[in-house]
């Protein structure tokens, strides 16, 4: 492998383990508010609540795929 392609693959592992970190930090972020009521006491939210944050955390997920 030629160093041009070396690092072509070593910028594109940095990006994507970026990428990965940043993921995780948003999905914890949607758990959270979906465990947490307006006053930041954890409560059970019923199901619409819980479903409309999966929702947005899998609109956020799939426009960063769409980037690729």
């Amino acid at each position: 492998m030629n160093t041009d392609q070396q690092k072509v693959s070593e910028i594109f592992q940095s990006s994507k383990e970026k990428l990965q970190g940043d993921a995780k930090v948003v999905s914890d972020a949607f758990k959270k508010m979906a465990s947490q009521d307006k006053d930041g006491k954890t409560t059970d939210a019923d199901e619409s609540e819980k479903h409309n944050y999966q929702e947005q955390y899998n609109k956020l997920k799939g426009a960063g795929h769409k980037k690729e």
